[in-house]
């Protein structure tokens, strides 16, 4: 019998041990029987209902609140709150668990040394695509000054691709030479769509002119 068995069957005559020595039943009335079980809590023992058959929760039964609160405290006096460990429970329980687990911070994650290589080789290979030496630097930044390149931005280089080169006819326009000659707010919008731009409407002519 465990020690805090022994102490409240002294203390409460109407607490019976069962033969498990591990349980045992406070006598509540002719009706009821506090339940108590050292695996549970004393606020999970439950209450046998003679007259049902059936089991209820201390709540249930008022009339006895103050019999159960004494039995509890005494308990808890006497047992001095032992918290026990959750894994004592579990096996217990008859769960296996192995008191030798190491916790997740003992645990070593290892990579192996195939992926090791892996990864290596894939950064190199970033690193070479990534590198630019400052000579190619130069000579793109050359070709691009002498026009004979031109910048293309990353984001575009689908859009260049894809987009369609337009045909673009340029035709000769003998301009007279009194026209030349004239200033431009001189110039009417005739004078531009004849001599300058013979696709411009009468009001891109205006336009101009006011603009210019």
């Amino acid at each position: 019998m465990s020690d805090i068995f022994k102490d409240m069957s002294g203390l409460y005559s109407n607490f019976k041990v069962h033969p498990s020595r591990k349980s045992g039943t406070l006598v509540l009335d002719e009706r009821y029987g506090l339940n108590v079980d050292e695996k549970l809590q004393p606020v999970d023992w439950d209450i046998f209902d003679a007259a049902n058959g059936d089991y209820v929760s201390q709540a249930d039964v008022p009339g006895h609140a103050q019999l159960i609160k004494s039995f509890i405290d005494d308990w808890d006096s006497i047992s001095g709150y032992p918290a026990k460990d959750p894994l004592d429970n579990l096996k217990e329980s008859g769960f296996e668990i192995s008191d030798g687990a190491g916790a997740p911070d003992e645990v070593e994650l290892k990579t192996s040394e195939e992926e090791e290589t892996k990864i290596i080789e894939m950064e190199r290979r970033e690193k070479e695509a990534e590198q630019i030496t400052a000579e190619d630097k130069l000579t793109k930044l050359n070709a691009i000054m002498d026009g004979e390149a031109e910048p293309v931005k990353t984001n575009d280089v689908k859009a260049h691709h894809t987009k369609e080169t337009k045909k673009v006819h340029k035709t000769s326009v003998m301009i007279p030479a009194d026209v030349r000659c004239k200033q431009i707010i001189d110039l009417t919008p005739e004078d531009i769509i004849t001599f300058l731009c013979p696709k411009a409407s009468m009001q891109d002519a205006v336009m101009f002119l006011r603009l210019c």
